[in-house]
């Protein structure tokens, strides 16, 4: 039986913290629940994080290790162990970008900055 406050000491980090004792568990900050969400993304479903644009305007975030066209096709797919699932996969014709996304907020991964067409910078 847990008191109802307790001082830890993380192993993964260097202060102590109060958790909260009861019948939901550790109470987790954003950001440890943003790493978690990660973390169990990449064991379920790949190792990299996707942003794919459809054609209606639509943007679909997921996870995958590779990612290949077929005739115009875009296939997702989970590698473990020398086979391959496929996690997702689009149309010809349905989707009109894919790039590699930040799992923090959704941004694109090797995009500082581009020029929108009426001129200006837009920063990530």
């Amino acid at each position: 039986m847990c008191d109802r406050d307790q001082m830890i000491l993380m192993p993964d980090k260097p202060k102590l913290r109060v958790i909260r004792g009861g019948p939901h568990g550790v109470a987790m900050s954003e950001e440890e629940k943003i790493a978690e969400r990660e973390r169990e993304g990449r064991e379920r479903y790949g190792e990299y994080y996707w942003c794919v644009g459809l054609v209606d305007g639509t943007e679909i975030h997921l996870h995958a290790d590779d990612l290949h066209f077929d005739d115009g096709a875009l296939i997702l797919e989970r590698v473990k162990e020398d086979r391959s699932t496929v996690n997702m996969a689009f149309a010809a014709g349905r989707w009109s970008f894919v790039y590699a996304a930040s799992v923090i907020d959704g941004g694109a991964v090797a995009v500082e900055h581009w020029t929108a067409p009426s001129g200006g910078k837009k920063k990530r």
